[in-house]
């Protein structure tokens, strides 16, 4: 085992300690360390190993209905949720719940924990005190059977039978549109696509940097490519027009040759009626102007239409906002009702990075909610000088590779956390230097979750002074105490 793994093995071992089990080391295989851990009077464990012990612990879990504070992966394939256990419910009445695949661990008996830098469960979850109480079992043996399968009655024909594809797969499975990638790896043929983006992200300049790149690489044909704007100035509308006239691909404009929202319903149905579809690339820039997106009505009626329209060869991408206010978490949230993501095969955040590129440029990453298929978290960068014309805007734009976007991430991640860097270096210096003592006071000084502070905590934890800025050191009783790096002291 190497002593970077002993060492994440002694830090688990001394978190469990303080979370309240009696902890000892698993001689476990050095790519999975894992601790092992005593469950405690008045406690139990459900223990699943393997892929479908798993699902059966999960479904099991769901079941019962009392969500366990404390689910956690504690090794390859294996996972352990831990309950309060109450008087009232039976550990045999329990095993006969959560099936023959998964393993239920009373008090005394041996479980398996994380190893490596393990957080908190939740903000609330501090200690094994703080877990879930398992006390009643009533709504599992709510749960009805499931119903057995009907008996056969060959010689019935119901109503549905006219409407059977019964006999057709053949046929539509060679005129499916394959799903590969169109438009950079984001965006697949055949596929409805939903892209929400705050104002002035860039999505339209990706967009249509998307489009002509898959022109020119003959991804897409330009002759039957539609790009829908409706969500534009009289000088924008034109210089996107004179750009895409280059390519060959159409401009729709509410208000221009008779074209108008409702037009777009009517085209999409009709090509759906005549199986029209097949290669058909549609961009709808922006969606509301189209969709009632707060009418859960109005949303699913397009959301069907579309639906009709790529399952015959069609693909459509429709750009959306997100709300003005994030989630509590600081994430950004896609706006309307649940239907264009529920109803679409794909929908995505195209999400601004906080700093600018080395070389000045504005970031952007599609983040995927939703995909059914290889949809790729790609990133691209653009030259933001409001100077620039469009179409030269338009030619700064570059896709971002993997390793040049973890660099980004990294210096955003050190910018995002300053503030609470030096809130912590303030609280070691004022004597709160025992770990949960620590989070607690940077969290109630701060007002942020005590689980943000324990990841930043964690994260520049070491004695490398070019990445971390405190080490810690354990005392009596398996205290961490934490101290800042002298920065002063000589190599």
């Amino acid at each position: 085992m190497s002593q970077s793994i002993n060492t994440s093995v002694s830090d688990a071992m001394q978190f469990w300690t303080e979370f309240g089990f009696q902890v000892q080391h698993s001689p476990t295989p050095s790519l999975s360390p894992v601790v092992q851990a005593i469950v405690p009077p008045g406690y139990v464990a459900i223990v699943a190993k393997g892929a479908q012990a798993i699902a059966q612990q999960a479904q099991a879990l769901r079941a019962i209905g009392i969500p366990p504070a404390l689910w956690s992966d504690t090794g390859i394939d294996s996972k352990t949720a831990v309950f309060k256990l109450s008087p009232s419910v039976l550990i045999d009445d329990l095993r006969s719940c959560v099936g023959d695949r998964v393993k239920v661990v009373g008090p005394g008996g041996v479980i398996p924990l994380p190893a490596g830098r393990y957080l908190a469960p939740s903000d609330h979850v501090l200690s094994i005190a703080d877990l879930s109480v398992l006390d009643t079992l009533d709504a599992y043996r709510a749960t009805p059977e499931p119903p057995s399968a009907p008996t056969a009655t060959p010689a019935a024909k119901g109503p549905l039978s006219k409407f059977s594809l019964l006999g057709q797969g053949s046929t539509l499975e060679g005129s499916a549109q394959p799903s590969h990638a169109i438009l950079g790896g984001a965006i697949l043929a055949g596929q409805a696509t939903a892209i929400y983006a705050a104002p002035n992200v860039g999505k339209t300049l990706i967009l249509l940097h998307l489009l002509s790149e898959a022109v020119e690489a003959g991804r897409i044909h330009p002759s039957t490519t539609y790009y829908v704007n409706a969500d534009d100035s009289s000088k924008g509308m034109a210089e996107k027009l004179v750009l895409l006239d280059d390519l060959g691909v159409h401009t729709l404009v509410p208000g221009y040759e008779g074209f108008s929202p409702a037009k777009l319903n009517e085209s999409l149905a009709k090509m759906v009626r005549d199986d029209l579809c097949r290669g058909v690339v549609v961009a709808v820039d922006t969606l509301k102007k189209f969709a009632d997106l707060m009418d859960k009505k109005a949303a699913a009626a397009f959301g069907d239409l579309v639906r009709q329209f790529v399952l015959k060869g069609g693909t459509l991408i429709a750009l959306a906002h997100t709300r003005k206010n994030a989630n509590p978490n600081g994430q950004l949230v896609y706006g309307g009702t649940t239907d264009i993501v529920e109803d679409f095969d794909a929908a995505c955040l195209l999400v601004p990075s906080p700093n600018l590129s080395p070389r000045g440029e504005k970031v952007v990453q599609f983040q995927f909610l939703k995909r059914r298929g290889p949809n790729a978290d790609e990133a691209y960068a653009y030259a933001p000088d409001p100077e620039l014309s469009y179409s030269e805007r338009l030619a700064s734009v570059r896709s971002i590779d993997a390793e040049d976007l973890d660099k980004f991430a990294e210096t955003d991640t050190r910018l995002a956390d300053d503030k609470l860097i030096a809130v912590i270096k303030e609280c070691i210096e004022a004597g709160f230097v025992q770990k949960m003592k620590l989070v607690r006071e940077v969290a109630e000084r701060t007002r942020v979750s005590r689980r943000s502070v324990m990841q930043v905590l964690e994260r520049y934890t070491g004695d490398d002074l070019e990445k971390h800025h405190w080490d810690y050191s354990v005392r009596d009783r398996g205290a961490m105490v934490f101290r800042l790096l002298d920065w002063t002291a000589p190599d």
